[in-house]
């Protein structure tokens, strides 16, 4: 009797899981970082911002996608509206780090072209990403795209790293 109420309560769980559309498998985590956004063909900088709000939503790790979401409102440059823009089901392949070989330690690793952004869950073909590109680990997130905009292309990049602390004053210092 026992082993049959433990069976029906596994079915029980694992059907809760199914319906609220995220496995065992999950992971969500919220980065605050720098943006930076120059021209694709010169390098000059022509946007930056701190404290950019970015989450990254993995709803099944064994699918190895997930979104990036910039989850306030975000402009890569400036005159562009502030927009909550997710860059989904972004594809990742896992790649262990040799000083860590022994430990299982994995970085994703992200390289797709042709990313359509979505605004609302509206794909935005306005900010179209020719190709994204990055890497997430236990101490870093960078995240960079190439995009068009009103004729002219950019390269953006997104960075969190959790070896530099944050800075408290504008001079670099900290008190």
């Amino acid at each position: 009797m026992k082993k049959l109420l433990f069976a029906a309560l596994a079915i029980t769980l694992a059907a809760s899981c199914m319906k609220s559309g995220k496995s065992s498998a999950s992971w969500t985590h919220t980065y605050a970082g720098s943006l930076k956004t120059e021209l694709a063909d010169s390098h000059e900088e022509v946007y930056s911002e701190q404290g950019v709000i970015a989450t990254i939503d993995c709803p099944d790790m064994f699918q190895q996608r997930f979104n990036f979401e910039f989850s306030e409102g975000v402009q890569f440059v400036s005159g562009m509206p502030r927009l909550k823009i997710c860059l989904p089901n972004l594809e990742y392949t896992m790649q262990q780090r040799e000083e860590e070989a022994t430990n299982e330690v994995y970085d994703w690793v992200i390289d797709q072209k042709d990313v359509v952004p979505t605004i609302g869950g509206v794909p935005y073909e306005t900010f179209k990403m020719s190709v994204v590109k990055g890497i997430v680990t236990n101490k870093t997130v960078k995240m960079e795209f190439w995009l068009t905009f009103k004729g002219v292309e950019y390269h953006v990049v997104f960075a969190w790293d959790r070896i530099t602390p944050p800075s408290d004053s504008e001079d670099g210092t900290e008190n």
